[in-house]
């Protein structure tokens, strides 16, 4: 018995290293995600929300995936018109290998970040949505 509480410990630190916030969906249906991109474990960087308003959600979820950043800059700067948004912002990233864009649909902003990561392989895209008045 005396095993017991080290044991549950260690469980409940292993499962607070889940690899997503299961509260939080995946994806948003007006926000297009590239082909090939997955959603990051949820750590201090990726940490992930949602929540729903009447007229506006907060959300915020982190993908990588095997692209270069200029690729995928052109994929949103192409999609997110078709799903409603009108820019409002695209900022090259002042450290190089990526952009900032922000869109703007009724009462929401959803700010798109895309970073080259070190390997120059693979991209990091944050997609965070909300309130913009």
């Amino acid at each position: 018995m005396r095993f017991a509480f080290p044991l549950f410990a260690v469980l409940a630190l292993l499962a607070g290293c889940q690899s997503t916030n299961p509260g939080v969906p995946d994806t948003q249906d007006d926000v297009p995600v590239p082909q090939g991109f997955h959603r990051a474990p949820d750590n201090e960087d990726t940490k992930s929300y949602w929540e729903q308003q009447e007229s506006f959600r907060l959300y915020r979820v982190t993908y990588d995936g095997e692209a270069k950043a200029g690729e995928t800059t052109a994929y949103y700067q192409r999609e997110m018109p078709h799903n409603g948004w009108t820019v409002e912002t695209a900022a090259p990233d002042a450290t190089g290998g990526g952009s900032m864009l922000s869109y703007i649909k009724k009462s929401e902003r959803c700010k798109i970040w895309i970073k080259q990561k070190l390997d120059n392989e693979t991209t990091r895209v944050t997609v965070e949505i909300g309130y913009s008045k």
